[in-house]
């Protein structure tokens, strides 16, 4: 304890950093290993760790880059704001919850982080960016070829099917990135209770 006081007989902190609560006050007597003060303390920060559902596990790979946002506010309100890489390095799923917990390491310095600092993540895929994303349950197989199935409506308000080949540029457990033209309002057919052919009419169940 001696090495943690100074020549006035202040006791010192064997960290930097913020006061969060002060549980005596001055002049108090204290007894060895009663509880002073509580200290946030400042460092360096070497990682991030961001969670994710299955669904979103989906888009990204595991060499995915990450970044963290952090913005300070001074007592003057000015506002900096600051934003460092890093590079993906673990994924580990919760076995009862299905959960994935990603942890990532700063591929560069990062300032020491204050009590207060407000910090935002981000994990970003590859750099692949796909426009058209469906369920893997929407791609069927007809003749050797990948087919999707949407709804049309005729003039009279009557549903029918059409089929459209489409090509699958990536896909994965749950969803599919997929080449194919599309018009504004078509409805892909991801499940059904029986084989579909192309103009084949069908009714809609709520």
């Amino acid at each position: 304890m001696s090495r943690n006081i100074d020549a006035n007989g202040n006791f010192l902190s064997p960290n930097s950093g913020t006061i969060l609560e002060v549980y005596v006050q001055d002049g108090q007597s204290v007894l060895q290993g009663e509880m002073i003060i509580r200290l946030a303390k400042t460092g360096t920060a070497k990682g991030v760790r961001i969670e994710l559902n299955e669904t979103e596990r989906e888009y990204y790979s595991q060499n995915a880059d990450f970044e963290i946002i952090y913005s300070r506010e001074s007592e003057d309100g000015t506002v900096t704001q600051k934003t460092v890489q890093g590079k993906m390095d673990s994924i580990v799923q919760d076995q009862e919850s299905g959960i994935y917990s990603v942890t990532g390491i700063f591929t560069e310095d990062v300032p020491e982080l204050e009590y207060g600092d407000r910090v935002r993540a981000t994990l970003r895929s590859d750099g692949i960016v796909y426009e058209k994303i469906i369920p893997l349950s929407a791609i069927k197989e007809n003749n050797g070829r990948k087919v999707l199935y949407i709804l049309k409506q005729d003039e009279e308000g009557n549903y029918f099917v059409k089929m459209l080949q489409t090509a699958v540029l990536e896909s994965g457990d749950y969803f599919a990135a997929v080449e194919i033209e599309l018009e504004y309002g078509d409805r892909i057919i991801t499940s059904t209770n029986k084989g579909l052919e192309d103009g084949e009419q069908v009714r809609i169940q709520q």
